[in-house]
């Protein structure tokens, strides 16, 4: 690649929907955004099944779905026990969009890529996200360069975790999110006036943040200034702040260059929590063990905490949890000889069947057996019922061959299944009701697979497209805008052919 070719700027909002954003815009905030918009061809992006961060920017990443690079979730399963860990992405499956452009001999700037698990040596400049690990060290390359920003702006924040603390902390945290993407911006514009690239990839989580704590208000923002609304006031100025920092952004290109505006999932209003595995109980699938009421309760807090904290390592620290999504307390809630199916995950929206080859108190044997198993619980979640009102839950339930494909299937949940659509998160407990409010979700927002494109570049005609696109087809597209060849083997394929 030549200092002369195409470049692309892509610009990620972890989050962001059409739903809140066009209504925005049509009433005048945000106006870099609608400045975009009005010069892009833009429309519906769906993300992959699950619609969570890291098998969605993954598949962004390596323009394959999920089954082939074998990330399903926030975590994956720890050998030998009935937890999980923080997935480690230092070792990708599958070559991502920034290691293709510099193969090709081209220079790549990625900042803050959520499943980037740690900076990786390159031409340009590397940026680790929120799943990165707690050592400084590994955060940013070249080391250099972030020595000579840090003394210029301070030291860099990799996310903002929530405080806790209950309504009355939400316009401080919003204000604090408002402040990272503010920090954000001007790193990531400080890293592209000063490093050579083709590519730059730079992701904002702000919507997301802002999505999971204040959607409600948010909603109600969309079509008026919040009046007498602090929590709405607060969330708009954090995204006022972002569409500040992605106008620094676009600064830094030139008239030629491609501007991308693409988001990892879409976003909705929640209401409540199922709890998968109560379910799978009542239904006989799953064996509860008797244990005293101090074990109970470890496991409550543990997840309670999960919930409270963002994914960012440092936010996991603040808020006491570890690096598993269950612990010792939830293993021994159950009776793994006696249970042949079970959630394990709040973010993978699966089940798993408890395979003596998969778990090591399995007691499913064989394929025979494993689909019996699924089907029942197939059946079970897709005759679920409101025990409050009677009526019937909407559950979609699948298997995991019906969405996957590829040689990592094995990996994926053996069932997996939306409540809702998403408007209701699942659990994990085994000791509450089926269906229950929980005062930690009261006015949050959740995914949806819906998320938003925007592509602007020479030759490519603004205005909306009604069919949308895949998750999977925007590396090849970015690729080829570029002049990188894009290999064989991808699942997606180029917008603009």
């Amino acid at each position: 690649m030549t200092r002369t070719a195409r470049r692309a700027l892509v610009i990620g909002l972890d989050g962001a929907t059409w739903d809140l954003f066009e209504p925005l815009v049509a009433r005048g905030r945000l106006p870099i955004l609608r400045s975009l918009l009005e010069t892009s061809r833009r429309g519906v992006l769906r993300a992959p099944f699950p619609p969570v961060t890291a098998p969605s920017w993954t598949t962004f990443a390596t323009g394959v779905d999920p089954g082939r690079h074998g990330v399903f979730d926030f975590f994956e399963l720890v050998p030998g026990r009935y937890r999980k860990r923080v997935i480690d992405l230092s070792r990708w499956p599958v070559q991502p969009i920034w290691r293709r452009v510099e193969a090709a001999g081209g220079s790549a700037v990625v900042v803050n890529f959520p499943t980037l698990a740690r900076a990786e040596q390159c031409r340009g400049a590397s940026v680790a996200g929120m799943l990165a690990p707690a050592e400084a060290d590994s955060i940013f390359e070249p080391r250099v360069l972030y020595d000579e920003l840090r003394r210029e702006l301070g030291e860099y924040r990799v996310d903002t975790p929530w405080p806790g603390g209950g309504p009355r902390s939400i316009p401080a945290y919003c204000a604090a999110v408002g402040r990272c993407t503010r920090e954000r911006g001007r790193w990531a514009r400080r890293i592209l006036e000063r490093r050579p690239w083709n590519l730059a990839l730079v992701v904002f989580v702000t919507p997301d943040r802002l999505q999971h704590k204040v959607w409600e208000a948010l909603w109600r923002a969309r079509l008026n200034d919040p009046v007498n609304d602090p929590q709405g006031a607060a969330a708009l100025a954090a995204l006022d702040a972002m569409d500040q920092a992605i106008g620094e952004l676009i600064t830094t290109t030139r008239a030629d260059d491609d501007v991308v505006l693409v988001s990892d999932h879409g976003f909705g209003p929640a209401r409540g929590v199922f709890e998968p595995n109560v379910l799978l109980a009542e239904a006989g699938v799953l064996a509860p063990r008797a244990l005293r009421v101090a074990a109970a309760r470890a496991g409550k807090a543990a997840r309670s905490a999960w919930r409270r904290s963002s994914v960012s390592p440092r936010g996991r620290a603040a808020a006491g949890v570890g690096e598993t999504t269950t612990g010792r307390a939830f293993e021994s809630l159950i009776d793994w000889r006696r249970t042949r199916a079970f959630a394990l995950s709040t973010t993978d929206m699966g089940i798993y069947v408890n395979s003596t080859d998969r778990f090591p108190q399995g007691c499913v044997r064989g394929e025979a057996e494993r689909e019996k198993v699924v089907r029942e619980v197939v059946d079970a979640l897709q005759g679920a019922r409101d025990p409050r009102t009677g009526s019937r839950l909407s559950i979609r339930a699948r298997r995991r061959e019906e969405i996957f494909a590829g040689e990592l299937l094995r990996n994926a949940p053996d069932v997996c299944f939306t409540v809702a659509e998403g408007a209701i998160h699942s659990g994990t407990r085994v000791d509450a009701p089926l269906l229950h409010d929980a005062e930690f979700l009261r006015g949050d927002g959740n995914h949806r697979r819906e998320g938003i494109y925007a592509y602007r570049g020479a030759g490519v005609a603004p205005g909306y497209d009604r069919r949308g696109a895949e998750m999977r087809d925007m590396a090849p597209t970015i690729l080829q805008r570029i002049g990188v060849d894009r290999g064989e083997g991808l699942d997606g394929v180029p917008l603009f052919e």
